[in-house]
């Protein structure tokens, strides 16, 4: 993905999303020839349940999953939400909880097409569901209903 959609997206959301994006505190990127991986210091640390609530507040954004991996410890809990194609919009936010079960940095990936998106999105439900449990993930048939 070019640095112009990158710009264009950091700006955009640091508007949609104050208390998540800011521009001042992206990390970097990671360009693939399919996607764009940028990862954002959050303005505060949030508990993981605190940062859920702020993605499902956004009007944009379905929330895909909130996973446990294991039982034994708070440290890796951790979601995901991705932006509503019918908005035009295609990327997909992660984040992982520390020891603490708090948060202080988000991952956002960018698509280069709803169909690349999908998929990926499917996969990554797939593969997390295989370990821990969910405490809420998105129904199959729903997430592929999203992208028809």
């Amino acid at each position: 993905m070019q640095q112009e959609h990158i710009e264009r997206f950091i700006m955009l959301a640091s508007l949609e999303m104050p208390n998540l994006i800011v521009s001042t505190l992206f990390q970097g990127a990671e360009l693939s020839d399919e996607s764009t991986l940028l990862t954002f210091s959050l303005p505060q640390k949030y508990s993981l349940e605190e940062l859920i609530d702020e993605l499902e507040d956004q009007m944009e954004l379905i929330l895909l999953y909130h996973h446990i991996p294991s039982e034994d410890t708070i440290f890796g809990h951790h979601c995901c939400a991705y932006s509503n194609p019918h908005f035009d919009h295609m990327y997909k936010i992660n984040a992982i909880a520390d020891e603490r079960c708090r948060c202080d940095t988000i991952y956002v990936t960018l698509y280069s097409s709803l169909e690349v998106m999908g998929v990926e999105l499917r996969n990554e439900l797939v593969k997390t569901g295989k370990h821990g449990r969910f405490i809420y993930n998105r129904k199959m048939d729903e997430l592929l209903r999203d992208f028809i």
